[in-house]
């Protein structure tokens, strides 16, 4: 039996949907919902890769 949990994310047109996967009780388990309006959603570029462009974006962010 494995003992270490999996998180999935179901992306729909206006929100997405976290789930964990739980394997010693061999089901999914619902986590949230969040609106698609209230995030910053981002195209991932190979930049992303570069620690220091990540780094960067990611203080934009905040």
């Amino acid at each position: 039996m494995f003992s270490t949990l999996h998180t999935w994310i179901s992306v729909g047109s206006n929100a997405y949907v976290e789930y964990t996967f739980v394997p010693w009780l061999n089901k999914s388990v619902y986590r949230k919902t969040v609106d698609l309006n209230v995030i910053c959603v981002q195209q991932v570029s190979h930049a992303a890769h570069d620690p220091h462009v990540a780094s960067e974006a990611g203080q934009r962010l905040l």
